[in-house]
C-alpha cells in the first residue's frame, strides 16, 4: 500500500509542472499579444486565459482587438470569487466584404486604430480579488484564399486602470467655483 502511495505522490509531483495555468496579465503593462494556430477543428483548440490580482477596489478598462487579418471575433469572460457571476463582452462586428483581408496591424495600437478589425472594451470596477480572463474565439476569418486552414490568427489584450479624481481635486474645484461666484456677486452689486 505504501508503495502505491509513493508512486501516486511521485506521479503527482511530475505532473504538477505540466498543469494548465493562466498567464499573468500585467495591469497598465501594455498590450499582450496572443495567437492561435491549431488543428483544422477550431473546437479542439485551447483558448487563451489570463489571471490578475487586485489589492484595492479598482476601475479597469479592458480592451481586446483583433490583429493582422480581418474577421476574427472574440468573447471575453471575467470571473472572480467575489464577482459571483461571469462578466462578459463580445467584440464588434466586422465588414464581411473584407473578411480574410490582411491588415499588417502587428501592434495593439495599430490594430485598435484599424476600423475594420473587431474590438471590444469593457470599463468595470472590481473589488480586491484574483480574477481570470478567458477568451473564446467565436468567429474565425474567412478562408478567401482557399488554403483551408482559417483558424490561425492573432489578437491583442490590455487592462489599464482608469484614473479616478481625488477628493482634494474636487474640493479645490468647488472652492474655485465658489470664489468665482463670490467675485461675480461683488461686481454685480
Amino acid at each position: 500500500m505504501v508503495k502505491y502511495f509513493r508512486i501516486l505522490v511521485l506521479f503527482a509531483m511530475l505532473a504538477l509542472p505540466f498543469s494548465v495555468q493562466a498567464d499573468t496579465l500585467p495591469i497598465d503593462g501594455g498590450w499582450q499579444y496572443f495567437s492561435w494556430n491549431g488543428p483544422t477543428d477550431p473546437l479542439a483548440q485551447t483558448d487563451p486565459s489570463w489571471e490578475f490580482t487586485l489589492y484595492t477596489p479598482t476601475t479597469l478598462d479592458i480592451v481586446i482587438t483583433d490583429g493582422w487579418i480581418i474577421g476574427d471575433q472574440f468573447h471575453l469572460t471575467i470571473t472572480g470569487s467575489i464577482v459571483g457571476e461571469q462578466l462578459s463582452i463580445d467584440t464588434s462586428g466586422i465588414d464581411y466584404l473584407l473578411d480574410g483581408t490582411q491588415t499588417w496591424a502587428n501592434t495593439g495600437d495599430l490594430a485598435l486604430a484599424n476600423d475594420y478589425l473587431s474590438e471590444g472594451s469593457y470599463n468595470i470596477t472590481l473589488a480586491p480579488d484574483v480574477y481570470t480572463i478567458d477568451i473564446d474565439v467565436i468567429k474565425y476569418y474567412a478562408d478567401l484564399l482557399g488554403g483551408g486552414d482559417n483558424n490561425t490568427g492573432g489578437a491583442f489584450l490590455r487592462a489599464d486602470t482608469v484614473p479616478v479624481p481625488e477628493p482634494a481635486t474636487l474640493l479645490l474645484l468647488g472652492f474655485g467655483l465658489i470664489g468665482l461666484g463670490g467675485i461675480r456677486k461683488k461686481f454685480r452689486s
